[in-house]
Order: C-alpha cells, then structure tokens, then sequence
C-alpha cells in the first residue's frame, strides 16, 4: 500500500478560527447559565476611535500580527481586522490572510460584514447582510457563489467589539452569554463571556485597570487582559498560542526566517507512549484516552468499539464488518451542504466518469478513493475547504481529500460522512480527517466503512482514532481537546500486549 506523505493540518485551522472570534457574529440569546447582555447598557457613543496592534505568537516564537480598528462614520461604526501569519506545517512555510470588515449601527448592531482567508491556491470570501430577522449570506469559493439564511431572535453583534460592549456599560455585567456565528465553519454555538478579576497594574509604564477576561466557545476557553478603555492587551489560545498588545512598529516587524518557529503540525500532536511497527498496515488498535470524557464525542462506530468509559478505552478492528453502532443514515449523509456541494453537475460528471460502469456500491466507492488519492497533489493547505474548489485546485491535505470524497460519493447515491480524529505517524498521533461510507444493498442492513483518500487507503487503518463525525461546522469542536487529550497505547495488531 502507497504511504501518504502528508498529514492534516486540521487542528490548526480549528485553532485559528477560535482565535478569530473578533471576527465573528453573535447574537444575543438565552443561556440558562449566565445572564444575556442587556440591551439597555448598548449604544453608549465610543469616545474617539480606537485602532490595537497585537504580535502573534506561539511557544515564544513570533508567527504574524493582528489590527483591529473601530471608528465612527456617517454609515455608523466601521471595525476592520486584518490577521497575517507565517507558520511551519510539516517544515513546509505558509502564510495566511484574513480579514473582516463589518458596518455596524450607533448601538454596535451589524448592518452588513465581510470575511475573508486567503493561502497560496485558496481563497474564501464571505459576506452577510442583516435583513429584518434573517441574516443573508454569500459564500464565494471561486468558481462558485452560494447563499445561505441564517434565523435571527435578536440584533447582531462582532465579538469584536464585545471590550467596547463592557466598557459602553462601565463593567457592571460580570457574566453574560452570547450565541456566536462562525463564519470558518458557518455555524453557532454559545459564547460565554466572564470578568474574572480586576486590578489597577502598570503596562508600558502606564498604570492602567486591567479586567481579566474569560470567552469560552464550544467547550474552548479563551483567556484576555483588557483595560478600563477597552483595549485588549494580552489572549491565550489553546495550543500555548498568545496574541499581545504591540506597536504598530512593533507588530509589523516578523522574523526573516521561520527555521526558529515551532512546527505547529507537531507542537499540536499527540505524544505516542509507544513507537507502532508499520502503523499503515495495522489492523487492531486498543487505546486509553485520557482527559476527556465519552459523552462529549461520538466515539462508537462499526469498526470502533468503546471497551470502557471509566477508563475510556476504546479498540479499533478493521476487519469487522458489522453495525455494531447501531446508526444507520440521515439526510446529512446523503444531502449536499454549502461545502459539500455533491449536487454540481462538475461533481457528479467527474465521479461518474470515475465509476464508469462499475455498479458495485464498495468498489464505487473504492474506485473514489483511490482517484482522489492519485490526483489530488499532497499539499498542506489553510483552507475552507470547498469540494468544488478542491476539484479545481486539486490539492491540500486531509481536509481538502476528504471534503472532495464526500461530495463525490454522495453526488452518485453513495451515503458518506467525515469523521475527525487521530492517526499515527511517527511517534505522534496527529489530529486528522477522514471518510466513512454506507456499505449495504439498502439503507437498513449496511454498515459504516472508514476509507482514507489522503493515505490512499480502501480500508483505513486501525490507528484512525475517530473523536466526531460531521461537516465543518462539527469538526471545530476537535480544538476543545488541544493540550488535554493523552493517549496511551494498550495493545495493537496481533494482541501481544505490552508494558
């Protein structure tokens, strides 16, 4: 079997969409746990504009910067951001862009925004505009345009200017929540946002009172300084990663060189606490997962079993070939989503030039994974990825794989689903994605087979460690596990156990 010469960069782009909260929508609903936002503290005018520097960093290592700018105009508030970065994936240099402009009302309301990320071959634009109770928006992945509607209970607001919120009401909200609109994964969840302490402390020879702050998002918490005026001086992000009040001089200036920068395909990684002989060719698995709790993540499936919960153990056996789940298929397996777009006639020719005439569901979807394996170049890619993109590029790495896999398979009436999890390699077990297809002859009596276009592998091995199962919107939450999850190896292959 080929080996793959690349692995996934997936967790690292969940990280940068969580550390993107300033360019996020929220909007304002019950959390049953901290109070909403009042809506009688907003539109207290912003005295002056406002415009933060910030350097970015990862273990100690300078990685780009970030502005944020905040003024008043006749159209209202404009806040504008704008985040570079430089980082190593896999020794291979990349550099990253992203930017949101958002036109807000005196009281900080979006009227309208734009999102964008940009990185070498790929590119994704967003923009949303608020119309009555809906939020209207256009997702454009070159060549294509979609539209989506998402339902409004309240005004919008950019979590950006969630320091100029606490400071229009001078502090006195100490927890309240907000429902955030992710525009990396088009999706929402609750925000909740804390004061955790305050003291007066000096920074950069000014006393100043500086409000410690906690923003937790699907179970990920970040941690910030700000001051009475509204300035974020300080964030940490999982992964050791810290953005910091600079300069504009100060931010502007990066490294020439990122051979001293920390891989962030390893920093992120798992430590193994045994080296796997072969791990492409193994075909059972059983491991402790520690740190984490069952309930959380979706870890049964018709090759993966939970031994245990209490410790969590689970086994991986790619050779059964059983519902041992018990799940059978929803819409979300069968249906096209804004990023798998498997109703495109560009899609549905190439798959069925691919099948040809074979009409056998299994080696169909075979016949999927291996073209995608042989014909999209290996490439770490900092994407959204887009199926259709994808077939036009043809290259990235696990996500941009899978993502293309599945719009091809559904596109031709074969249920597929992507699972994100761990693989092996190297002494690490990496953060990964991957595809799972219905084999069966209907859609009660089948099963769920794991394949891995990105490895070029039928039948995934036993070292994918599936966490979640779901599109994009689901695959963020993998960031929650960052810096916690531990696992140890407790047996693999022909049962000969270990110390």
């Amino acid at each position: 079997m080929k080996s793959a010469k690349i692995l996934s960069n997936l967790l690292t782009m969940a990280i940068f969409g969580l550390w993107l909260f300033s360019m996020a929508l929220v909007f304002n609903e019950s959390s049953g746990t901290a109070g909403d936002f009042p809506a009688a503290f907003l539109g207290k005018p912003l005295e002056g504009d406002t415009e933060t520097w910030m350097g970015v960093y990862s273990s100690g290592h300078k990685i780009g910067y970030a502005m944020q700018s905040l003024r008043r105009t006749n159209l209202g508030y404009v806040l504008k951001e704008y985040t570079y970065l430089k980082i190593v994936l896999g020794g291979v240099e990349k550099e990253i862009m992203m930017y949101g402009h958002s036109v807000l009302d005196d009281s900080f309301a979006v009227k309208s925004f734009s999102f964008g990320l940009a990185s070498g071959d790929y590119e994704t634009d967003l923009f949303g505009t608020v119309q009555g109770n809906l939020l209207e928006v256009e997702l454009k992945t070159s060549p294509r345009q979609s539209k989506l509607t998402f339902p409004l209970k309240r005004k919008i607001y950019p979590v950006g200017a969630v320091p100029h919120l606490l400071v229009s009401q001078d502090f006195s909200q100490r927890q309240f929540s907000l429902s955030t609109f992710d525009p990396m994964s088009l999706s929402s969840g609750e925000l909740l946002v804390a004061i955790e302490a305050q003291e007066e402390r000096k920074f950069k020879g000014k006393k100043l009172l500086v409000y410690d702050l906690s923003l937790s998002f699907l179970n990920v918490e970040t941690r910030m300084k700000i001051d009475q005026f509204g300035n974020v001086l300080w964030q940490e992000e999982p992964g050791g990663m810290t953005m910091r009040w600079e300069t504009k001089e100060e931010a502007l200036r990066m490294p020439l060189e990122t051979s001293q920068s920390p891989d962030l395909l390893i920093q992120l990684a798992v430590k193994s606490n045994v080296e796997l002989p072969h791990p492409r060719e193994l075909s059972y698995l059983k491991v402790e997962l520690k740190n984490i709790e069952a309930v959380n993540f979706q870890l049964a499936g018709d090759l993966q079993k939970v031994i245990s919960e209490e410790p969590l153990i689970v086994e991986i056996n790619n050779e059964r070939r059983e519902n041992l789940s018990g799940r059978t298929l929803t819409e979300k397996e069968t249906e096209p989503s804004p990023l798998v777009q498997s109703e495109d006639l560009r899609i549905k020719r190439q798959a069925e030039k691919i099948v040809a005439s074979e009409n056998d569901p299994l080696k169909r979807a075979e016949k999927l994974c291996l073209w995608v394996f042989e014909n999209v170049k290996k490439d770490f890619a900092v994407s959204i990825p887009s199926a259709i993109e994808v077939l036009r590029v043809r290259k990235g790495d696990c996500n941009e794989h899978t993502t293309l896999f599945v719009a091809l398979a559904r596109s031709i009436g074969i249920p597929s689903k992507i699972c994100v999890g761990l693989v092996y390699k190297d002494g690490y077990f990496y953060y990964h994605a991957w595809p799972e297809v219905w084999i069966g002859e209907d859609l009660e009596d089948g099963y769920w087979l794991p394949m891995d276009p990105t490895f070029g592998q039928t039948t995934s091995d036993a070292t994918h460690i599936k966490l979640l199962e779901g599109d994009l919107e689901k695959q963020v939450e993998i960031a929650r596990v960052v810096g916690k999850l531990e696992v140890e190896v407790l047996d693999y292959d022909n049962h000969q156990e270990f110390n």
